[in-house]
């Protein structure tokens, strides 16, 4: 006997005593800087214009996933001396976040 899969249940979030369900982002978000292609490396501006105008979504979506793909291509290969007199290096992370509604 076949049987239908049940339904995904939203998972709760508890807050103090008492758990509440996820809330939907609000119709009216901040304003927010637009997006300027200048912000990015010339190496990858002409593809991620080109990804932003084939996938009709925010510049900024595949600029966020480009850098953050390109920072770990870079990896361990990268790192800040910042005291000159001791060997202490610090590697830089990039980490990425998109908020927002979908494409």
């Amino acid at each position: 006997m076949k049987t239908e899969p049940s339904p995904v249940q939203p998972q709760l979030i508890f807050t103090g005593d008492s758990p509440s369900l996820p809330r939907p982002l609000p119709e009216e978000l901040p304003p927010v800087m637009p997006f300027s292609e200048a912000l990015l490396p010339e190496g990858l501006t002409s593809w991620v214009m080109d990804t932003w105008e084939r996938m009709q979504c925010p510049p900024d979506y595949p600029a966020v996933a480009a850098m953050v793909a390109l920072a770990g291509v870079v990896g361990q290969q990268i790192a800040v001396g910042p005291q000159a007199e001791t060997d202490w290096l610090v590697i830089p992370n990039l980490w990425g976040l998109l908020v927002g509604r979908g494409c």
